[in-house]
């Protein structure tokens, strides 16, 4: 790589870099070779990278494959640790079970024992979680049957990062990355959720066509702000904008699944920016919030904790993701949703 010299750049020529100043090897002035081992990122310059991207990877296109999906309710709450008390009929219907703490207990017993949820409860595995925990996750394949399949258990694709501040390479390399662990998860009989990981407009072009191509009926558009050093404001004009150029690409059968956008400031913004598409909400805030005793969509932050103190934890979640579904699929209204009975 020339950094700072993009016209005479390979890499910039070959489309494995994005040109500067878009990553944070320039301000590092990187002598190739020299500071790889101590360097975070992953780019052309970094010793056995080709080997990986040619041999393991077989290339840097998305692959080509069948993937089969779940069909998701409008309304997904994440359990982040084991429940205490036992959801009523009505309560969780449908819940996604975080993995970033994924215990040899879960690979024994399956996901849904794991988390306290009952047989009656649909369950879907999060993958939203540290890239070394997807990591340990996709190395124990052997393992995925009886975790998920068992306890007929559906799976985000792992959302491997894709930080904004890195090199291009990086980015293409993420992105295989958790394509193919979709296919996988297809592979092994367990209905997977597309995660769609973008820099910028392009990924969002290859995406839409790696849906189309594979036959997804879902897929995971994250509102989480992923760059290390990125966390205004603005980046949430910038992932509407691009959760509505997506939206316009796929499908109008294809299910979006909303990550990271419980607020009720945003989310009428993101459920006017799908037009009539299916939507599912995936909510980690119920959940947090009740570990803080808190009640979510309160007026005022006092008024949450007020609120909120006297109810036991679990059953303050329950109440938190009842206040959440509700303002929800108020939003959607009259569209058209195949599972708005749950």
């Amino acid at each position: 790589m020339l950094c700072g010299e993009c016209g005479g750049c390979p890499a910039y020529l070959d489309g494995f870099c994005s040109g500067c100043p878009g990553c944070g090897r320039l301000s590092l002035k990187c002598e190739p070779g020299r500071q790889c081992r101590a360097c975070g990122y992953i780019c052309p310059d970094r010793p056995g990278v080709w080997d990986a991207v040619y041999g393991k990877y077989k290339g840097l296109a998305l692959p080509a494959g069948e993937v089969v999906s779940p069909d998701l309710p409008p309304y997904l709450p994440v359990v982040t640790a084991p429940l205490h008390e036992r959801p009523g009929p009505n309560d969780l219907p449908w819940a996604a079970v975080h993995g970033g703490k994924f215990r040899v207990r879960a690979w024994e017993k399956g996901i849904r024992e794991t988390a306290g949820l009952p047989e009656g409860t649909e369950v879907i595995l999060d993958l939203y979680v540290p890239d070394e925990a997807i990591k340990s996750f996709l190395k124990r394949k052997d393992r995925w049957p009886a975790a998920l399949k068992a306890n007929r258990a559906a799976a985000f694709a792992p959302n491997v990062s894709v930080y904004e501040d890195s090199p291009r390479m990086e980015h293409l390399l993420a992105m295989k990355a958790s394509a193919l662990a979709a296919l996988e998860f297809s592979k092994a009989g367990i209905p997977v959720v597309v995660d769609v990981s973008w820099y910028e407009k392009a990924d969002l072009d290859r995406w839409a066509a790696f849906i189309r191509e594979s036959g997804a009926g879902c897929a995971a558009f994250s509102f989480q702000t992923v760059g290390r050093q990125n966390k205004g404001g603005s980046a949430w004009k910038g992932y509407l904008a691009g959760f509505r150029y997506f939206c316009s690409l796929v499908p109008p059968s294809v299910r979006v699944a909303v990550v990271g956008a419980v607020s009720p400031q945003r989310l009428p913004a993101v459920a006017a920016a799908a037009g009539k598409r299916p939507l599912t909400l995936v909510d980690t805030v119920s959940f947090v919030s009740a570990r803080r005793g808190m009640l979510v969509f309160s007026s005022r932050a006092r008024d949450a904790r007020k609120e909120g103190r006297d109810m036991p934890l679990d059953r303050l979640f329950f109440e938190n993701a009842r206040r959440v579904k509700g303002f929800w699929e108020g939003l959607l209204g009259g569209k058209s949703e195949g599972r708005s009975e749950n």
